[in-house]
């Protein structure tokens, strides 16, 4: 996936061109938003007959005398078949036949009187006025899968809601049990793991939390930024005790999918947990820093501090975890000493 700039709701509802805008940046009127367009063009059934009748066979006079402005060569139903999509699309199939009824009489006012009873006349008029019904036809049923379409996406919206209301109902009722085993629990080495478990669950849950379901957007996106900020606030005030460190968050505004929140979010997470267990031993204070950016279709992940710098022996458990996480996304990481301190940069490739 690519990162897109956050899109805030506008204090209007955005126009169909917005929200195809929004969806594919590269080509702002695609095959993904023509549902959209099309959509944004169908005022419904709710015009009386008369006024659809007469609103058609007005487009098919406008079409007639666009005729005059072109020259004589031109097919005489050439610019009457945009006429009846247009009555078709907007309206009903009832409409786009009265613009074909309409077409194939001018069609037939305005020819010559001796081609009135030509075969080659009489073939191209039935050809034309097949051509119509088969367009009219068509077009009705193309706003009926449109609008079916539609229903399925609103459908699919508030599946996804539920459930991730179901999905953080079972993360917050996982934490709760974590919580009360830890109470539970004396051993030091055995209450650090509980805890440690209790940070990566909340990973998944604020994920869940800041999941955004929008209407120019075909899929739930997480806002980066907001979702580091909050996981790394609730980290620090968890981690740090009563010691003097700060946690700086900079990261511009990202909307992302889910799972790549969750994957980005568990890294984060086992990168600020090593940099303040490690960084500062005993009652010291100091600053971490988490830093986001990104560079074409990598994203970079830097966590620095100002400690006693880089801890030596073997790797454990959230170190493989973050490898395992960044090798997961096509990334890879590196660490070396700060000045002073440590840094740690993980640089995963975003589908």
């Amino acid at each position: 996936m690519r990162l897109r700039p956050s899109l805030y709701w506008a204090p209007e509802a955005p126009s169909a061109f917005q929200r195809c805008s929004a969806r594919n940046k590269e080509l702002p009127i695609s095959f993904f938003c023509m549902d959209s367009l099309i959509m944004s063009l169908l005022p419904g059934h709710h015009r009386s007959v008369l006024l659809r009748y007469a609103v058609s066979a007005g487009m098919v006079l406008i079409a007639f005398a666009l005729r005059y402005a072109f020259p004589p060569s031109l097919s005489p139903y050439l610019l009457f078949i945009p006429a009846v999509f247009l009555a078709s699309l907007l309206f009903n199939k009832g409409s786009g036949f009265v613009a074909t009824a309409a077409s194939a009489a001018l069609a037939l006012y305005a020819a010559p009187p001796v081609e009135r009873t030509s075969g080659a006349f009489v073939a191209a008029m039935c050809l034309f006025v097949a051509i119509c019904l088969l367009i009219a036809g068509a077009t009705e049923a193309l706003r009926g899968i449109v609008h079916r379409l539609g229903e399925a996406e609103e459908a699919q919206g508030l599946l996804l809601q539920e459930m991730g209301h179901r999905i953080k109902n079972d993360l917050a009722m996982v934490v709760s049990v974590l919580h009360l085993q830890a109470r539970d629990v004396t051993e030091p080495d055995a209450k650090r793991a509980i805890e440690t478990a209790i940070a990566r669950v909340n990973v998944i849950a604020k994920a869940q939390d800041r999941l955004k379901h929008r209407a120019d957007q075909r899929f739930a996106t997480v806002d980066l930024a907001a979702y580091l900020d909050e996981l790394c606030n609730e980290l620090a005030s968890v981690l740090r005790d009563v010691r003097p460190i700060a946690l700086k968050v900079r990261c511009a505004h990202f909307d992302v999918s889910t799972s790549t929140a969750v994957n980005l979010g568990l890294i984060v997470n086992e990168l600020v947990t090593n940099a303040i267990k490690y960084a500062f031993p005993g009652d010291e204070g100091g600053t971490v820093r988490v830093d986001v950016s990104s560079e074409g279709e990598f994203l970079h992940i830097v966590v620095s501090d100002d400690g006693v710098g880089c801890p030596d022996g073997v790797e454990g458990l959230g170190s493989k975890l973050i490898r395992m996480f960044a090798k997961r996304m096509d990334g890879e990481v590196t660490r070396e000493p700060g000045e002073p301190g440590c840094r740690v940069k993980v640089s995963v490739k975003l589908d």
